[in-house]
């Protein structure tokens, strides 16, 4: 029964010479830290260690202009012109401009403005805006919310006609212009207007060709389309409205004299 007892104070020896023994100084000691929080990047530019910056506001669209080439027709290799608008829904504006190259497109001459007109409504109201743009030597016309006329080679630019137009071609010695076609009453006739070339006057043909079923009424109503070739021959072409769409084409071979109409 003795050695026990004995190996108990041996242990009670070592746990008092342990309790007893020399302390370790406080610089020695393990300092307890925290773990360090991890903050998310605040955009994903700080991943790659770059700064972020910060948006700008979004502009409106409304603010925003909308601008639109239309057409481009050269008249050689080189030379060329374009036209287009720059429409702002804010202000329900729109703006036509001209642009001219000489390089074959490589380049484009800063857009000249030919004027200002209302921007499209509902097609119900108003019928869609067709611009283009034809010359015959330094003549030029501008043609869509009225026709805007140059006889200078596009320095100089006035507008000699105010209605809107669908279709207009210079031939000859004369150009022709489809306009004044109505939505209120669709069977009333499109007018064909005629101007000799090189003047700012325009007026209504004495004889007009049978187009009065091409009375725009709405986006169901096909466009009307002119067309000119040589020795006098011109077509225009429309057709009845939609879900029932007869087409026809109206031609003359005597420069206007008479017409036919071809169904």
């Amino acid at each position: 029964m003795k050695a026990p007892l004995r190996s108990l104070g041996l242990v009670f020896v070592v746990l008092a010479a342990a309790a007893c023994g020399p302390r370790l100084p406080d610089s020695l000691k393990p300092i307890a830290t925290a773990t360090p929080a991890v903050t998310p990047p605040s955009c994903p530019q700080a991943v790659y260690g770059k700064p972020c910056f910060t948006l700008g506001p979004t502009p409106t669209p409304s603010s925003i202009p909308n601008i639109g080439v239309s057409e481009v027709a050269f008249s050689n290799a080189v030379d060329g012109w374009a036209v287009g608008a720059s429409c702002v829904d804010s202000t329900q504006t729109c703006t036509l401009l001209a642009d001219k190259t000489s390089n074959s497109g490589a380049s484009w001459s800063r857009p000249l403005s030919l004027g200002q007109f209302p921007e499209e409504g509902s097609p119900e109201v108003s019928p869609p805006m067709t611009l283009s743009i034809r010359f015959i030597g330094a003549n030029l016309w501008v043609s869509g919310p009225g026709i805007y006329e140059s006889h200078d080679g596009g320095l100089t630019w006035k507008r000699v006609f105010s209605s809107p137009v669908v279709a207009l071609e210079p031939a000859g010695t004369t150009a022709w212009a489809i306009a004044d076609c109505t939505i209120a009453d669709p069977s009333t006739s499109c007018v064909l207007f005629t101007s000799p070339i090189g003047s700012d006057a325009w007026s209504r043909a004495a004889v007009q060709p049978p187009i009065e079923a091409a009375g725009y009424g709405g986006p169901e109503w096909p466009p009307v389309l002119l067309e000119r070739a040589p020795h006098g021959v011109a077509f225009i072409a429309g057709g009845s409205e939609q879900p029932v769409s007869h087409a026809f084409v109206a031609i003359t071979r005597d420069d206007g004299g008479t017409w036919r109409q071809s169904q």
